[in-house]
């Protein structure tokens, strides 16, 4: 693949993921079963979107894109996955944010000798 299409193709990646978050999972599966379970999609589609922050971490673009993207998830998803959806956004964006933030901040201080006193340590806690 020739580099001056990767863009073109995260982007078209993103889109899909946008339209399958905004449009496919309103809708419910009536007659769940093992292989069938409910909110199969929702959760299917955090995942592909926190593969894409994994992927491209570090690169704002791709993060505010697929931020953008989930966002209409507190509308389409049901009440019973906005616990799982605010998670995902506390992990795969805030705490991967502030923590590249604090490692910026910390690498910057090493360089200019000043101490890491000034700054304490990025703790976020989560509960389920």
């Amino acid at each position: 693949m020739v580099e001056s299409e990767e863009p073109k193709l995260l982007s078209q990646c993103i889109s899909i993921l946008s339209s399958i978050i905004a449009e496919d999972c309103r809708y419910r599966l009536r007659n769940y079963s093992p292989l069938r379970p409910p909110h199969s999609l929702q959760a299917i589609s955090l995942e592909i979107a926190r593969f894409m922050l994994h992927i491209h971490r570090g690169e704002s673009k791709v993060v505010s894109d697929v931020a953008f993207a989930l966002i209409p998830a507190f509308v389409t998803f049901p009440p019973e996955m906005h616990p799982r959806l605010l998670l995902f956004f506390e992990e795969s964006i805030l705490r991967v944010n502030l923590v590249d933030l604090f490692d910026a901040r910390r690498s910057g201080e090493s360089k200019m000798g000043h101490s890491s006193e000034c700054f304490p340590d990025v703790l976020l806690v989560t509960s389920c």
